[in-house]
């Protein structure tokens, strides 16, 4: 099981340029998955990150947020795991407040051939293991997909311009002028190529379903 994240791209150098997100501490790994805070309790992030059905993923024990430090802030520890109804995504209620910006999420279709901002930690290059700090990169919406990690729900692809997304980090931002519009969920990345395309599962497609779990409305992009 391959979670994207960042090939290419550039470095955040302070905590103030993280847009909301967070990483997802496991058992197992310091760095399971990436995530993105809608709320001072609440995380969106891939379903194939927290689901432990098929054994792609456990439950994490919390995130960190607020910093883009790798573990660079306190674990804020997971009180329940929400499973959305369609596609790649979902939703982790934290047990306390955590630090850091709060991104609103899309309730409507990010556009085609729009300029997006991706972020992410994880392997940076075939050689090279996840990053210490937060990347950046800028990619272009291109056209929607059926998911392909779950066969259901729908996805945007989003091109590579500065970056793509690779091994290590599923679950992270996609935003487009300010607003979450989907989380990371796959894509066809060889450690190399910075213009590789990559799977977003839509905030849009699940934005009743948040709103119901979360008590958070979306807000409409354009």
């Amino acid at each position: 099981m391959v979670s994207p994240t960042i090939v290419g791209g550039e470095k955040l150098t302070t905590d103030a340029q993280n847009p909301g997100a967070v990483h997802l501490v496991a058992d197992w790994t310091p760095m399971a998955c990436t995530g993105s805070l809608i709320g001072k309790r609440w995380v969106l992030t891939a379903r194939h990150c927290v689901d432990e059905e098929g054994g792609y993923a456990q439950t994490p024990k919390g995130v960190v947020a607020g910093t883009i430090a790798m573990g660079g802030a306190k674990l804020i520890a997971t009180r329940r795991v929400f499973l959305a109804p369609d596609g790649d995504t979902a939703l982790i209620q934290l047990a306390s407040d955590a630090a850091g910006k709060v991104l609103p999420y899309a309730s409507n279709r990010v556009p085609l051939n729009k300029e997006v901002l991706e972020y992410g930690w994880g392997w940076t290059s075939p050689t090279e293991g996840v990053s210490p700090v937060l990347k950046m990169a800028r990619a272009k919406t291109i056209r929607y997909a059926d998911n392909f990690e779950f066969e259901r729900g729908k996805d945007v692809v989003a091109k590579g311009i500065t970056g793509s997304t690779w091994s290590g980090d599923s679950g992270g931002p996609l935003i487009y002028q300010g607003v979450l519009v989907g989380n990371t969920s796959g894509g066809l990345q060889d450690g190399k190529t910075i213009t590789a395309e990559t799977q977003f599962a839509m905030t849009s497609q699940n934005a009743a379903w948040i709103r119901k779990t979360t008590g958070i409305a979306g807000v409409i992009v354009s």
